[in-house]
């Protein structure tokens, strides 16, 4: 949601929040967005450790899954290259052209 419209949309909680934290309405909208821009951060990075988000949850690093996903890319990345090669010469691999 663009910070605009979430302000718009939650302007009686926003200004509830910065009044009893004497806080500017900006301040809050902030925070609130970069709680969620660390995760996504700590989740790019491959950082390997739990995320508590009050309100939220616990997000919970599970080495097994990470794993299981990364084998799941790889294999699609596999089967991507592979399907650019099929279309390229009709059966999967590349043929030479050169005649010398």
């Amino acid at each position: 949601m663009i910070k605009s419209v979430f302000k718009q949309k939650f302007d009686k909680e926003i200004k509830q929040l910065a009044s009893k934290h004497s806080i500017s309405i900006d301040k809050v909208v902030d925070i609130y967005y970069n709680q969620f821009e660390f995760a996504a951060k700590s989740v790019r990075n491959n950082e390997k450790s739990n995320i508590k988000l009050k309100g939220f949850g616990t997000f919970v690093y599970n080495s097994y899954f990470a794993d299981k996903l990364t084998e799941l890319k790889e294999k699609k990345n596999e089967r991507k290259i592979l399907s650019q090669t099929t279309s390229e010469d009709g059966n999967g691999t590349e043929l030479n052209q050169n005649n010398d």
